[in-house]
């Protein structure tokens, strides 16, 4: 991703500009480095001359057999980001950038009359369209929410902003899949779509400044075989940890893709001060591991282990222990590892560009929301709302973010209760924002239950009333959920609360006694809408159980599961009743232990903090298969 000094001389205009003119994204401070932009065609040439070259070169060495595919990288940390997304100022103001984004905007809106018209402004043209400020991109015209009337420009400049990275990825690409004559895997790091940052210092969002909103048009891209990233960082720690992909997997495997998850965890080999859930022994480093290929083996990925200094792993145990996973891992692959998971997670890329770049909202909607998920005690699948049709059907859908609903995407959301739908689950503003503007009205042509919003913001949380006590199971009265952390910056607007006679009311939005847990049966389908995000596990769990979903377990530990195997990370020592749907026997793979035969029910007697991965078979089934 970066480039000679003397490039930089000769092709000023194809360098990445900061909002505040500067040329130098901040982590390159010390290098004094300049950057390419990701419009730059004279960029995109010549790096695509050199890797043509390069894998040309390969080719041709007495290795080239060792090599089954290429990784490429570019950009912020060298994973397609935006430059400065996480740090401001803002990106990218360049020559090529602003070129590049009129040329866009012409294509989708073929005509200056449809340019006015979408942007509400009569006297904008292709020629003179601008690149908003990093102001204009945090600031919103309705509390979080950017009016499309008021501020299509906007919105339309934040899609290009991803565009641009994918458009990118997909010429190199091309380039290197034609240099390897298509023989050879070709993969990136990309789809960042859960990866929100969980901190609230910074209230400029960084979620939508790294430039991976475009997950949906890469897939359709030929040359594109696999995707990675590093597992989230948020959630490392042992026990109360959860591992979890940055991106929404399942989507990407339903576009025939590889995911290919990076293990850098942080082993008791490294200092005291590395952070992101450094374990502090080998026992907290073989149950991190464990946990980490639990998630990797269930989802169907693939997985390397990334060595970022030379000390993560530097011990005989720790690599030794490593060989054992790899092991485990390789075998599994010799068995069923389709998902078993009867609840669909359904998040929207669009959506989320309805946001001004404040991240108040983004953290507990998706980041913080992952953990609750992972301990609902059922596997789930992650997948874009683009994918509705094409996913095979769950029980229950969590819609999170669905902001923005077409037309395309309301009738697949209309059809999914002949193909088996039992509960749907909206949160907070569903179908809040439509073609033209902000509306309450259209949530309920989306939803079917009526809303109402509040002028001003809140600490999203609910309390649980009586009735949702009576009505969810495992739920107990008094039980608050939501937004539980960040303060003063958290405060989110507008507030949204249930409107609708016909619904029964579950819970209450706390501080304000309205309808904050709504739920109501429409044509057969029950149908819920909570007006906080960050919704607990029992809460989850309750619906989820009202809908028919299996729980192969009640208590709060990350459960993982796929047709051959389950896996639980145990936040708290003690007995676990583990149910199945149907007989199965279970093997602990790693510590070489038969559990059971033939069960639908087993109690199994658990430590804290520790991981088990059972393969849903026998011992002899796993070795001779």
């Amino acid at each position: 991703g970066f480039t000679p000094h003397w490039w930089d001389s000769e092709y000023n205009d194809e360098l990445v500009v900061f909002d505040d003119e500067s040329q130098v994204p901040i982590m390159l401070k010390n290098q004094n480095l300049k950057v390419p932009s990701f419009s730059s065609d004279k960029w995109r040439n010549a790096a695509a001359e050199n890797l043509e070259n390069l894998i040309k070169h390969i080719r041709a060495q007495p290795y080239a057999k060792n090599i089954i595919g290429y990784h490429l990288a570019a950009g912020s940390t060298a994973e397609w980001l935006q430059w400065n997304f996480a740090h401001g100022p803002a990106s990218d103001f360049s020559v090529s950038q602003l070129k590049s984004y009129r040329k866009w905007l012409k294509e989708k809106y073929k005509s200056k009359r449809k340019l006015r018209k979408a942007w509400n402004n009569r006297k904008i043209t292709f020629k003179t369209a601008s690149i908003p400020s990093m102001e204009e991109r945090a600031t919103g015209d309705y509390f979080i929410f950017r009016d499309p009337m008021k501020s299509k420009h906007i919105i339309d400049y934040m899609e290009f902003h991803s565009w641009i990275v994918q458009d990118a990825i997909k010429y190199i690409a091309k380039v290197a899949k034609e240099a390897c004559n298509y023989e050879s895997l070709v993969g990136f790091f990309y789809g960042y779509t859960l990866h929100v940052r969980g901190q609230y210092q910074r209230v400029f969002d960084s979620f939508q400044e790294q430039g991976h909103f475009a997950l949906s048009e890469l897939l359709e891209s030929p040359n594109v075989d696999f995707l990675s990233s590093p597992t989230q960082y948020e959630y490392r720690e042992v026990g109360s940890g959860y591992s979890v992909f940055m991106s929404l997997q399942s989507s990407i495997r339903l576009h025939g893709k590889l995911w290919i998850d990076e293990n850098d965890y942080r082993t008791h080999l490294l200092p005291i001060t590395a952070g992101y859930g450094r374990t502090t022994n080998y026992q907290e480093s073989t149950s991190a591991q464990l946990r980490q290929l639990s998630n990797e083996l269930t989802h169907a990925t693939g997985a390397w282990w990334f060595d970022q200094t030379g000390e993560y792993y530097n011990s005989e145990r720790v690599i030794k222990l490593i060989e054992r996973l790899n092991v485990i891992g390789e075998k599994s692959i010799n068995f069923d590892r389709r998902s078993a998971a009867e609840i669909a997670v359904v998040v929207d890329e669009y959506s989320n560009l309805m946001m001004r770049n404040d991240k108040r909202l983004s953290i507990p909607l998706l980041y913080y929301q992952m953990l609750p998920l992972g301990k609902i005690g059922a596997p789930f699948d992650y997948i874009l709302q683009d994918d509705l049709s094409l996913a095979r059907p769950y029980k229950l859908y969590i819609f999170l973010n669905a902001f923005h609903v077409t037309e395309k995407q309301k009738t697949m959301i209309s059809r999914l209760p002949e193909r088996g739908a039992k509960a749907l689950l909206w949160v907070y503003a569903p179908g809040y924002v439509n073609h033209k503007t902000l509306d309450v009205k259209s949530c309920f042509y989306l939803t079917g239950m009526q809303l109402a919003t509040l002028e001003g913001e809140s600490q999203l949380q609910v309390i649980i009333n009586s009735k949702g006590s009576d009505y969810l199971p495992g739920v107990e009265k008094d039980m608050i959920y939501g937004v539980q952390e960040g303060g003063a910056r958290n405060l989110v607007g507008p507030v949204f609360y249930g409107d609708d006679p016909s619904a029964e009311v579950l819970g209450l939005l706390y501080g304000h006694d309205l309808p904050g847990l709504i739920t109501k049966n429409i044509a057969g389908v029950q149908v819920y809408y909570s007006a906080a995000p960050q919704i607990s596990s029992a809460v989850l769990r309750g619906i989820a159980t009202n809908a028919g979903v299996h729980i192969y377990n009640i208590n709060d530990d990350v459960l993982y599961a796929n047709n051959s195997f389950i896996a639980l990370h145990t936040a708290t020592a003690g007995q676990r009743s583990l149910n199945f749907p149907q007989k199965t026997s279970l093997y602990d793979v790693y510590r070489d232990i038969e559990i059971a035969q033939d069960v639908r029910q087993i109690i199994v007697d658990l430590p804290v903090r520790e991981s088990f991965l059972y393969f849903r078979g026998t011992k002899y089934q796993w070795e001779n298969n």
